[in-house]
């Protein structure tokens, strides 16, 4: 009981920690990174990961890990597949996974070197809405204690994020739909007009094309 109190206690700590910096004005990797470091060092979750679902694509892209020995970054793409390992399960199935014993779960892949084969893992979906799954967060407790609560904990630091990662790519999305319509605005008036008559005459026009 008193092990609970503890732990339910640094988790409270943690998510503070995590809303405050969610709402920082720092970049939002910035704020992702600086969340793996909280659960690291506040809420005893090692080893934090963090991927994100490719928008042309289905699969997962590794973004962010926190990792013991700095000197070992991500140094090429990791992708996972839809159902391919854990991860992969988490973005098919879009529920959280808890493994026991690493070494125990064949459903493992290992690419990162990144996680103790005698020790847990947990990975809860980063869930947009009801059904949108668009990344997972994982990470590897120090002990098999409590693994429930744990899980818990890690679900809704997932959701924490999940209302930043929606923030911006509506923002991306809107973006990328300006960028056509400025796009087919410029071939209609070269089209149309011819793009070298209209310089002169309306100036205002082109200074917002080049502010789009």
């Amino acid at each position: 009981m008193v092990e609970r109190s503890r732990l339910v206690e640094q988790e409270l700590e943690a998510l503070y920690q995590v809303s405050q910096e969610l709402n920082s004005p720092k970049p939002l990797r910035d704020k992702l990174q600086r969340i793996l470091e909280i659960l690291h060092e506040q809420a005893g979750m090692r080893s934090g990961l963090l991927a994100l679902l490719e928008q042309q694509s289905d699969g997962l892209v590794v973004c962010l890990i926190r990792h013991d020995n700095a000197g070992n970054p991500i140094n090429a793409p990791v992708r996972y597949e839809p159902g391919e390992g854990l991860m992969g399960a988490i973005l098919d199935e879009g529920y959280t996974i808890v493994v026991e014993r690493i070494a125990d779960e064949p459903r493992f892949l290992g690419r990162l070197n990144l996680y103790d084969p005698a020790l847990p893992f947990i990975g809860a979906p980063i869930r947009v809405g009801k059904d949108a799954v668009v990344g997972v967060l994982a990470a590897q407790p120090v002990d098999g204690h409590l693994l429930g609560e744990r899980a818990r904990f890690m679900e809704m630091v997932a959701n924490l994020i999940a209302q930043s990662v929606a923030l911006l790519r509506d923002m991306e999305q809107k973006q990328r739909v300006l960028v056509v319509e400025r796009d087919q605005l410029r071939q209609s008036l070269r089209k149309n007009y011819g793009f070298e008559n209209i310089i002169g005459h309306t100036p205002a026009m082109l200074r917002i094309f080049e502010m789009v």
